[in-house]
């Protein structure tokens, strides 16, 4: 991957994926009265990060195994995004969850996404096209 393929998945990805983390930040520190960090937003990231992730693999030519896998993990990814989403809720709804262990988790899946997401953007042969005409 080139370094402007580089430069754009960081923008659109990441970026975007960290804007509502990073607009809390920015509020927090301006003296709004809000939590400084929320589980909701960890979870978003994650499910852009794999949404994104899907996307991609899309373009690449070739490479079926690596493919399949990379979606497979996204697709179980995804639905453990859901399942933290649906378990935040329940716990809005009054059901007792361990906050710190289920933050703990959501954190370390999102660090674990962004570094598969990272592996994938930055897989040498990569899509464009040019490589690998099937």
């Amino acid at each position: 991957m080139n370094s402007e393929m580089r430069i754009k998945w960081f923008m659109y990805t990441v970026c975007i994926g960290l804007l509502p983390i990073s607009l809390r930040f920015l509020l927090t520190v301006l003296g709004a009265d809000i939590p400084s960090v929320s589980i909701s937003d960890v979870i978003a990231f994650g499910f852009v990060l794999h949404i994104s992730m899907l996307n991609e693999i899309e373009h690449v030519i070739g490479q079926k195994v690596w493919k399949t896998t990379i979606n497979g993990i996204s697709i179980v990814a995804i639905f453990a995004y859901g399942a933290f989403s649906c378990a935040l809720m329940m716990h809005e709804s009054g059901v007792k969850l361990d906050m710190d262990a289920f933050e703990n988790i959501a954190f370390l899946a999102a660090v674990v996404s962004f570094l598969i997401s990272l592996s994938v953007f930055c897989r040498p042969n990569q899509i464009s096209g040019v490589e690998n005409a099937y």
